[in-house]
């Protein structure tokens, strides 16, 4: 399956929650038990942050970035978790593109493709020159089989980033594949 990629911009204004995702992530796959201990030191830090801070949005899609991601790598009855946190996030901040982004995404690494799809629709009506946004589009329209509007996402992708290495590769791959 394609990876989907994750907005750079988004983690410029986030560092706090994107340092913790990486640390998460560079525990080796084999110790699930300290990765597990360490996901749910993170949650509870959030958690806190919540309590202190409950308008603050970051907190919540953070936590539910953690909770997506400890879905996919650990205990997949953490994705309804995941999905609450990004609501509440929306709730406070319904225009914020980013976090639509990362919902599609955890949406997607879950098999959960039409959803995915709908998310980041909603994104592009936030910000409808979101490079990411496309390419992540043409993603899962090609894991649907839909190879016409992959393309048309990658080739969008593609002119609002010239310099966006995957879109021309997957664009390849489309074509090799109607050789």
């Amino acid at each position: 399956m394609c990876q989907v990629s994750y907005p750079t911009v988004g983690a410029q204004k986030r560092p706090i929650r994107e340092s913790l995702y990486q640390l998460v992530q560079s525990i080796p796959e084999d110790e699930l038990d300290t990765r597990n201990q360490l996901l749910q030191i993170g949650a509870d830090a959030l958690a806190k942050a919540i309590e202190l801070q409950p308008l603050e949005p970051e907190y919540y899609a953070g936590t539910g970035k953690l909770y997506g991601y400890w879905a996919r790598t650990v205990d997949p009855s953490k994705f309804e978790q995941a999905v609450e946190f990004y609501e509440q996030a929306f709730q406070i901040a319904p225009h914020d593109a980013d976090f639509r982004n990362e919902l599609a995404q955890i949406y997607f690494e879950a098999g959960h493709h039409e959803e995915a799809i709908e998310q980041w629709q909603r994104a592009l009506e936030i910000d409808p020159q979101y490079p990411v946004i496309y390419y992540n589009l043409g993603l899962a329209y090609f894991e649907l089989g839909e190879k016409d509007k992959a393309e048309e996402h990658f080739k969008t992708a593609l002119l609002l980033d010239p310099e966006c290495e995957e879109c021309a590769q997957q664009l390849e791959l489309l074509e090799g594949d109607r050789r």
